[in-house]
């Protein structure tokens, strides 16, 4: 039983040191930015696509996001085809930042009226320094004078070593209580 328990430790140590040197830096916080957009229709309950036009700005970011000033510039993919949806790589980048984009996973129409669009979806953030990181966004267009507003955020995930290190313990755990079972 010693020999057991002594192998288990010993594993379960051998995987914490794996997970110590595997540790990732993700991307955390969120961004907001704002701007002009001319939809393929402005009866919204049948365009299908919005071009972006003017300057497109950030308003608000935290967390990693926190490097960006408010009032940097935002290039965005244009058109943005949303009926049926089409995923742009990247959906959008800082203009001043060069590498911080947002690559669009998915992308579904949650709401349509004559009078604004709701889109939602997931997408890989990139980053320099950071590790890319799985996040969401929120894009709204409205008819009052073809404005639209995006928000996208990332939250910490776990990481995969530590996934592997508590499945390995569950394993360990699972054969030392099976040897006190017979």
């Amino acid at each position: 039983m010693k020999k057991v328990l002594a192998i288990c430790s010993l594993v379960v140590l051998l995987i914490g040191g794996i997970a110590l040197n595997a540790s990732a830096t993700p991307i955390t916080g969120g961004i907001s930015f704002a701007g002009q957009g001319t939809p393929d229709n402005f009866d919204l309950s049948l365009a299908t696509q919005i071009v972006f036009g003017g300057v497109i700005l950030v308003t608000a970011t935290n967390g990693s996001y926190a490097i960006v000033p408010v009032g940097a510039a935002v290039t965005v993919a244009s058109p943005l085809v949303f009926v049926p949806p089409t995923l742009p790589a990247p959906l959008w980048s800082i203009t001043a930042t060069p590498g911080i984009s947002f690559d669009a996973t998915s992308m579904v129409v949650t709401n349509q009226t004559s009078e604004h669009v709701d889109i939602s979806g997931l997408a890989l953030a990139h980053f320099p320094g950071l590790d890319d990181t799985p996040g969401s966004y929120i894009f709204t267009l409205n008819s009052l004078g073809g404005t639209f507003s995006f928000s996208a955020s990332n939250a910490a995930l776990p990481e995969p070593a530590t996934l592997v290190m508590l499945g390995s313990a569950l394993v360990g755990l699972v054969a030392f209580r099976r040897k006190f079972r017979r």
